[in-house]
Protein backbone atom coordinates (compact mmCIF):
# COMPACT_ATOMS: atom_id res chain seq x y z
CA UNK A 1 0.00 0.00 0.00
CA UNK A 2 1.24 3.50 -0.73
CA UNK A 3 2.56 5.34 2.30
CA UNK A 4 0.38 8.40 1.83
CA UNK A 5 -2.75 6.24 1.79
CA UNK A 6 -2.07 4.62 5.17
CA UNK A 7 -4.20 5.85 8.01
CA UNK A 8 -2.03 8.01 10.25
CA UNK A 9 -2.21 7.39 13.96
CA UNK A 10 -3.84 10.35 15.60
CA UNK A 11 -2.87 11.42 19.08
CA UNK A 12 -5.25 10.62 21.90
CA UNK A 13 -5.62 12.81 24.89
CA UNK A 14 -6.98 13.03 28.41
CA UNK A 15 -8.34 16.29 29.73
CA UNK A 16 -8.23 17.41 33.33
CA UNK A 17 -10.88 15.60 35.38
CA UNK A 18 -11.03 18.45 37.90
CA UNK A 19 -9.74 22.02 37.88
CA UNK A 20 -6.62 22.65 39.93
CA UNK A 21 -2.87 22.02 40.25
CA UNK A 22 -1.70 18.83 38.48
CA UNK A 23 1.03 16.80 40.20
CA UNK A 24 2.84 13.57 39.29
CA UNK A 25 1.68 10.32 40.90
CA UNK A 26 4.98 10.04 42.80
CA UNK A 27 4.03 13.15 44.82
CA UNK A 28 0.72 11.76 46.11
CA UNK A 29 1.06 11.52 49.93
CA UNK A 30 -0.29 7.96 50.02
CA UNK A 31 2.02 4.98 49.35
CA UNK A 32 -0.68 2.92 47.60
CA UNK A 33 -0.95 5.57 44.90
CA UNK A 34 2.58 7.02 44.87
CA UNK A 35 4.09 3.53 44.46
CA UNK A 36 1.79 3.02 41.45
CA UNK A 37 0.47 -0.30 42.82
CA UNK A 38 -2.91 0.42 41.25
CA UNK A 39 -1.40 1.91 38.08
CA UNK A 40 0.17 5.13 36.84
CA UNK A 41 -1.55 8.46 36.49
CA UNK A 42 -1.65 11.95 37.97
CA UNK A 43 -3.34 13.80 40.80
CA UNK A 44 -4.85 17.25 41.15
CA UNK A 45 -5.13 19.54 44.15
CA UNK A 46 -8.61 20.78 43.22
CA UNK A 47 -9.77 24.37 43.06
CA UNK A 48 -13.41 23.29 42.73
CA UNK A 49 -15.56 20.33 43.75
CA UNK A 50 -16.66 18.87 40.44
CA UNK A 51 -15.26 15.80 38.65
CA UNK A 52 -15.63 15.52 34.87
CA UNK A 53 -14.94 12.75 32.37
CA UNK A 54 -11.35 13.01 31.05
CA UNK A 55 -12.39 11.42 27.71
CA UNK A 56 -15.40 9.74 26.09
CA UNK A 57 -16.37 6.40 27.61
CA UNK A 58 -18.75 4.45 29.81
CA UNK A 59 -19.03 4.48 33.61
CA UNK A 60 -17.92 1.00 34.67
CA UNK A 61 -17.75 1.35 38.46
CA UNK A 62 -19.46 3.61 40.98
CA UNK A 63 -18.89 3.24 44.71
CA UNK A 64 -22.55 3.63 45.71
CA UNK A 65 -21.91 3.76 49.48
CA UNK A 66 -18.89 6.05 49.71
CA UNK A 67 -19.46 7.87 46.39
CA UNK A 68 -15.79 8.90 46.26
CA UNK A 69 -14.63 6.58 43.43
CA UNK A 70 -15.71 6.27 39.80
CA UNK A 71 -14.30 3.88 37.22
CA UNK A 72 -14.53 4.48 33.48
CA UNK A 73 -13.85 2.41 30.40
CA UNK A 74 -12.66 4.92 27.82
CA UNK A 75 -13.65 4.68 24.17
CA UNK A 76 -10.15 3.35 23.36
CA UNK A 77 -10.68 0.49 25.87
CA UNK A 78 -8.45 1.83 28.66
CA UNK A 79 -9.82 1.40 32.15
CA UNK A 80 -9.35 4.29 34.57
CA UNK A 81 -10.22 5.12 38.14
CA UNK A 82 -10.89 8.56 39.64
CA UNK A 83 -10.52 8.67 43.43
CA UNK A 84 -11.58 11.78 45.38
CA UNK A 85 -9.62 12.45 48.55
CA UNK A 86 -7.35 10.48 50.82
CA UNK A 87 -9.11 8.22 53.33
CA UNK A 88 -12.44 9.86 52.41
CA UNK A 89 -14.09 6.43 52.35
CA UNK A 90 -14.53 7.08 56.09
CA UNK A 91 -17.05 9.83 55.26
CA UNK A 92 -19.51 7.14 54.05
CA UNK A 93 -20.65 9.28 51.13
CA UNK A 94 -21.29 12.43 53.14
CA UNK A 95 -20.28 15.47 51.08
CA UNK A 96 -20.41 13.57 47.76
CA UNK A 97 -23.10 13.62 45.06
CA UNK A 98 -22.98 11.10 42.22
CA UNK A 99 -24.16 12.47 38.87
CA UNK A 100 -23.87 9.18 36.94
CA UNK A 101 -24.46 5.48 37.49
CA UNK A 102 -22.85 2.33 36.18
CA UNK A 103 -23.48 2.00 32.45
CA UNK A 104 -23.84 5.73 31.79
CA UNK A 105 -22.21 6.80 28.51
CA UNK A 106 -20.18 9.98 28.99
CA UNK A 107 -18.47 12.51 26.77
CA UNK A 108 -15.28 14.34 27.65
CA UNK A 109 -16.17 17.08 30.13
CA UNK A 110 -19.45 15.54 31.37
CA UNK A 111 -19.94 15.92 35.13
CA UNK A 112 -19.44 12.62 37.00
CA UNK A 113 -19.67 13.68 40.63
CA UNK A 114 -19.60 16.67 42.93
CA UNK A 115 -17.94 16.95 46.32
CA UNK A 116 -17.90 19.45 49.17
CA UNK A 117 -14.27 20.52 49.48
CA UNK A 118 -14.89 22.61 52.59
CA UNK A 119 -16.61 19.79 54.48
CA UNK A 120 -13.85 17.31 53.53
CA UNK A 121 -11.21 19.73 54.82
CA UNK A 122 -13.18 20.49 58.01
CA UNK A 123 -13.30 16.74 58.73
CA UNK A 124 -9.51 16.61 58.46
CA UNK A 125 -9.19 14.85 55.09
CA UNK A 126 -7.33 15.79 51.94
CA UNK A 127 -9.46 16.50 48.86
CA UNK A 128 -6.62 15.55 46.46
CA UNK A 129 -8.16 13.86 43.39
CA UNK A 130 -6.25 10.92 41.94
CA UNK A 131 -6.52 9.57 38.39
CA UNK A 132 -5.14 6.07 37.71
CA UNK A 133 -5.06 4.00 34.53
CA UNK A 134 -5.75 0.52 35.88
CA UNK A 135 -5.59 -1.25 32.49
CA UNK A 136 -3.88 0.12 29.38
CA UNK A 137 -5.48 -2.57 27.17
CA UNK A 138 -2.20 -2.98 25.27
CA UNK A 139 -1.79 0.72 24.52
CA UNK A 140 1.28 2.78 25.25
CA UNK A 141 1.00 4.72 28.51
CA UNK A 142 0.23 8.41 28.08
CA UNK A 143 2.78 11.13 28.58
CA UNK A 144 1.45 13.20 31.48
CA UNK A 145 1.69 16.97 31.83
CA UNK A 146 2.13 18.08 35.44
CA UNK A 147 3.22 21.13 37.40
CA UNK A 148 0.49 23.33 35.95
CA UNK A 149 -2.96 24.61 36.71
CA UNK A 150 -5.60 22.86 34.64
CA UNK A 151 -9.25 23.50 33.78
CA UNK A 152 -11.61 20.51 34.00
CA UNK A 153 -12.71 19.22 30.62
CA UNK A 154 -10.41 21.64 28.78
CA UNK A 155 -6.72 21.33 29.65
CA UNK A 156 -4.93 18.32 28.16
CA UNK A 157 -3.06 16.47 30.91
CA UNK A 158 -2.12 13.30 29.02
CA UNK A 159 -1.39 12.29 25.43
CA UNK A 160 -0.56 9.07 23.60
CA UNK A 161 -0.49 7.72 20.08
CA UNK A 162 -3.45 5.54 19.15
CA UNK A 163 -2.89 2.46 17.03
Amino acid sequence: MLGFMKKKSRPGHLTAFVSGKVIPMEEVPDPVFSSKRLGDGVAVYPSEGQITAPADGVVSVVMEDSKHVIGLTLSNGMEVLIHVGLDTVALNGEGFTLCVKTGTKVKCGDILLKFDRKMIEERGYSDLVIFVITDLKGMEPPVYMTGMDAAAGQTVIGEWSER
